[in-house]
């Protein structure tokens, strides 16, 4: 199985076992691999409880069952955390709560904001919207920069689709990607793999 197969496959099956499992007090969870062991890490709140934590022991036994002769391991991280700490060969986002921006940061988005910008990211994605349209109402609702709005939209599953299907067969959008990639450089959305581009998956090492 290919780098990029193994790192779907475990993202894939992570998000699928947080279904219905999140709760305000989680904040981010990564996933990664040390040779045959998943590594799943949960950046957590002060407030997350033992029934958060038991769900998600649930989450990693949904995700090693989704594997072979894998072993697991779970590791929670309490917040203020730059980020995740335990060493992995390699590590990506599996769940990021959404945070405002950056001059806003201490700021602890509430969860129903949080529910309200999702339901209009799949809104618009229903009704079809075009991306600069998604991207001025993603910053009417939530008060983000042009890139941060980027990353809420493609947080969506059939956006996030979409978006690949585009950079990859329309000539225009095939253009405002090389572009977008030469502006922001590490900070890109969108990587190139191979000759094709695709939307990045955030890499924590």
């Amino acid at each position: 199985m290919s780098t990029l197969d193994r790192e779907i496959r475990l993202r894939l099956s992570v998000q699928h076992a947080l279904l219905g499992a999140v709760s305000s007090a989680l904040a981010a969870v990564t996933c990664g691999w040390n040779g045959n062991e998943i590594v799943l890490e949960f950046l957590v709140d002060s407030d997350f409880n033992d029934e958060d934590r038991e769900r998600m022991e649930v989450v990693a036994s949904e995700v090693v069952a989704d594997f072979g002769d894998e072993a697991i391991t779970t590791i929670f991280t309490s917040l203020p955390s730059e980020g995740p700490k335990i060493p992995v060969a390699k590590r990506w986002w599996a769940y990021k709560r959404f945070q405002p921006n950056a001059m806003s940061v201490d700021r602890k988005l509430e969860w129903p904001i949080v529910v309200q910008i999702l339901a209009l990211v799949d809104r618009l994605f229903q009704e079809k919207a075009s991306w600069p349209e998604l991207i001025k109402q993603i910053r009417g609702a939530a008060d983000v920069d042009i890139l941060t709005a980027g990353k809420i939209a493609l947080s969506h599953n059939g956006w996030r689709r979409l978006c690949n299907y585009r950079i990859n067969h329309d000539p225009e959008c095939k253009k405002q990607a090389s572009r977008h990639m030469k502006i922001h450089g590490p900070s890109s959305l969108i990587s190139s793999i191979g000759g094709r581009f695709a939307v990045a998956g955030p890499e924590l090492n």
